[in-house]
């Protein structure tokens, strides 16, 4: 990649991310749609990659600390419902996403793939301020993580 956070890549995620913000489920299916549709196969898993840094820091700014099982248990209690609201899954599948997230998930209920990607962006939407501004303040801090970790945006790397 050229640039350090792709812009098209960083504005459809936005899109996403705000939908899952806003609670509309409807815009949150068009919204990851359009971002399938749109993003060749490579640049969907950049956006996944995004999704993962992005939703671990949000996740360690709201406990004051890299997270523990515990600690992500006790965030999917506590915004279960607006998660469940856009996803219509269940709280236990929410605290997959996030213990997936941080690599700590039991066999039996890790997530992966596209589901872990759509989960990740609807449990950074429902995480985030109302404006969406911690989304856009976090953008310098994706290019440096970018920057220090360019093995794992080059293909077939994870």
């Amino acid at each position: 990649m050229s640039e350090d956070v792709d812009e098209e890549t960083w504005q459809m995620l936005r899109a996403v991310v705000a939908a899952a913000r806003s609670g509309d489920k409807s815009a949150f299916l068009q919204e990851n749609l359009h971002l399938a549709r749109s993003l060749p196969w490579e640049r969907q898993r950049v956006a996944t990659l995004y999704l993962y840094y992005l939703l671990r820091v949000r996740l360690a700014h709201l406990v004051g600390h890299k997270p523990s099982a515990a600690d992500l248990h006790a965030v999917a209690e506590c915004a279960d419902p607006d998660f469940t609201k856009i996803t219509q899954v269940d709280v236990a599948r929410f605290e997959g996403v996030l213990l997936s997230a941080y690599d700590l998930a039991p066999a039996p209920d890790e997530v992966r793939g596209g589901e872990l990607a759509v989960g990740m962006a609807a449990a950074l939407g429902v995480l985030l301020d109302d404006q969406l501004s911690g989304y856009d303040t976090m953008r310098p801090h994706l290019a440096d993580w970018c920057r220090r970790n360019p093995d794992r945006f080059r293909p077939g790397s994870t």
